[in-house]
């Protein structure tokens, strides 16, 4: 599902997308599956917080998409 996500984000037609950029995405997308896959099977005293970071991951992705040249460097923390 990655390679089909990396030509998502690239038919959006943002120039100048660095491989970082593209590295970036592709793992922003990767954790917030992971944290969704486990905040379903999860206890749920601990759900809602993967589910958190679940979204946080995925809006990271998704502003990538949006304007990567701004927000490069605040994305990476």
């Amino acid at each position: 599902t990655n390679s089909y996500q990396a030509r998502i984000f690239l038919r959006r037609k943002l120039h100048a997308v660095s491989g970082r950029t593209i590295t970036a995405f592709k793992e922003f997308i990767k954790q917030g599956e992971l944290f969704y896959n486990h905040a379903e099977h999860a206890h749920f005293k601990i759900s809602p917080l993967l589910y958190y970071y679940s979204m946080l991951n995925l809006t990271k992705a998704y502003i990538l998409t949006k304007s990567p040249s701004k927000v490069k460097s605040r994305l990476f923390f």
